[in-house]
Order: structure tokens, then C-alpha cells, then sequence
């Protein structure tokens, strides 16, 4: 048995200054010749949410888009592996995997994905982050050119 207690909060820095770089968004965005584009799938735990992902991004790259999908079992043994699955380590989670796509939405990518499951208590994190990242939304369908994709198992 121990025990433990808290001195003080962590420290943040207070001297951070983002850095705005002269290849930003839109120029990485034209080098691609695609729009950055972030399609976040949700769900309960075995609905399919990586094989949509997984056939979503064969079709993308097929059609000659850059493209990555954060996979939420992938991120949960990477970068989020300090995380549990209290309400606190999934909100944590959710704000850590939204930062990781907004960097990749910078880069000028498209990412099918992240996925997650959608659970009470949730919902109100995501839609916190949707009024936070305004490059960032949750939907239900893709569409490419006109053309709606499917998927072939």
C-alpha cells in the first residue's frame, strides 16, 4: 500500500508562442492538389468503424489522395496509452486525438478517421471541440468530386 499527496498543479509554460510558418494549410493543400478534409467515425465498440475507415482510405488513395486514419485502438497504445477510460481519460483522449488531427488537417491530409466509440458524457466533449476547431467536424457520409463512395468488402 502507499499513499501520496499533490504539492502543487503541473506547471505550464507561460513563454509558448505558436510559430507561424510561411508553408502553411493552403500551400501544402495546392503542392497535393486535394482539400484537407477530417471525417470522424463514431460508435459503439465492433460496429465496423476501422473496416469503414479501412476501405474508405483504399478508395481515396486509389484515386491519388493523401490520406491517414487514426485508428482509436492505434492511438490508444501510442500516444494515448497513459489513459484509462475513466470520463476524464476519454475527454483527455478525445482532445489529444483532435489536436493530432488538426495537425494532420495542417499538413493538408485527408484522414478518415479517428474513430471512437460515442458514449454519455461524450458528446458533449466533441461538440466542444467542433465550436473549438472549426476545421474539424463529425459526419456521416463522404462524398468525393460528386460521386458518392462505396465500399466493397
Amino acid at each position: 500500500m502507499a499513499a501520496g499527496m499533490v504539492r502543487r498543479a503541473l506547471r505550464r509554460g507561460r513563454n509558448v508562442v505558436p510559430h507561424a510558418y510561411t508553408v502553411d494549410r493552403d500551400a501544402r493543400q495546392r503542392l497535393k492538389g486535394q482539400q484537407a478534409k477530417v471525417l470522424w467515425l463514431t460508435g459503439l465498440p465492433g460496429a465496423g468503424k476501422s473496416t469503414i475507415a479501412n476501405a474508405l482510405e483504399r478508395r481515396l488513395h486509389a484515386m491519388g489522395l493523401h490520406t491517414y486514419v487514426l485508428d482509436g485502438d492505434n492511438v490508444r497504445s501510442g500516444l494515448n496509452k497513459d489513459l484509462g477510460f475513466t470520463l476524464g481519460d476519454r475527454a483527455e483522449n478525445v482532445r489529444r486525438v483532435a489536436e493530432l488531427t488538426r495537425i494532420l488537417l495542417d499538413a493538408g491530409l485527408r484522414a478518415p478517421g479517428p474513430e471512437g466509440p460515442v458514449r454519455p458524457g461524450e458528446g458533449r466533449h466533441a461538440a466542444e471541440h467542433d465550436r473549438a476547431r472549426p476545421g474539424l467536424r463529425a459526419a456521416g457520409a463522404s462524398r468525393h468530386g460528386g460521386r458518392r463512395l462505396r465500399f466493397a468488402r
